[in-house]
């Protein structure tokens, strides 16, 4: 916020002093003409965030001579007394950005929940702007893909896919994690489809990745085989890598719940 305040102070800044340069070059002939001027630019050019004033000053100059050719040797120049408007002085109000930017700067929350004794305003504040993390979580089980092709009976077959549901999502967030941290450790990058090099990439890029690993399936005297091609992309693996395992985990079976 206070980044884009301090863009628009400046572009206001450049248009003001550049107006006021193109004013500085007009004449004019009596200084009643020239205060004029400067009244009318004040109410035209109107800001907030700069103080300055304009004075008019006199001048002696060359009549400009509506005859052509070179004059005569002889020729006498005529001058006249001409008015112009020059800047005095140019400064930012500092009462006033100052008033603003706390105005920008002030972030509302209205909870019923808690007292100052309990959470300072700070710490509300910090654990709004933390929701995000959970919300951005939370968008990929609203998908409509996820929730319309459903149909439970009870409430408690409900209840137990949402545990499905936050138990997939700690995972992805696990996977996300990870990667980035490794990345970040090792000053490295992906090149993930569509030749995207990325240094902090979505569980949801790492995952489309990971799909394309197959996995050979063999029955073999009432025993699972299970093996993977030779071909199996290198940045796919390097994201195995980075999570802490190996391509053993593919070839692994499936736990199984004793009961």
């Amino acid at each position: 916020t206070e980044k884009t305040l301090n863009r628009v102070i400046e572009r206001e800044e450049t248009k003001l002093k550049k107006e006021i340069e193109k004013l500085s070059k007009v004449p004019f002939h009596c200084k009643e003409d020239a205060l004029e001027a400067i009244q009318a630019f004040k109410k035209k050019q109107k800001t907030s965030y700069f103080c300055y004033e304009l004075n008019v000053q006199m001048s002696d100059q060359p009549v400009k001579r509506k005859k052509r050719g070179r004059p005569k040797k002889d020729e006498q120049t005529k001058r006249e007394q001409v008015y112009q408007i020059q800047l005095e002085s140019f400064k930012k109000d500092r009462d006033f950005i100052e008033k603003k930017k706390k105005k920008l700067s002030t972030f509302v929350l209205i909870t019923n929940k808690l007292d100052e004794e309990t959470l300072s305003n700070q710490e509300v504040l910090k654990i709004y702007k933390g929701q995000s993390a959970a919300e951005t979580r939370f968008r990929l089980i609203k998908d409509s893909q996820m929730i319309d092709a459903i149909y439970l009976k009870t409430p408690e077959r409900v209840e137990a896919l949402g545990i499905v549901y936050v138990m997939a999502l700690l995972i992805y967030g696990i996977l996300e994690y990870r990667v980035r941290k490794e990345l970040k450790e090792k000053n490295l990058s992906l090149i993930l489809k569509g030749k995207r090099k990325l240094l902090q990439p979505t569980g949801q890029a790492l995952l489309e990745q990971l799909e394309d690993i197959t996995v050979i399936l063999i029955n073999q005297n009432q025993q699972k085989i299970r093996l993977l091609p030779d071909n199996i992309d290198s940045q796919a693996k390097k994201i195995i890598e980075l999570c802490g395992y190996d391509l053993s985990i593919y070839g692994k079976p499936p736990f199984k719940q004793r009961i």
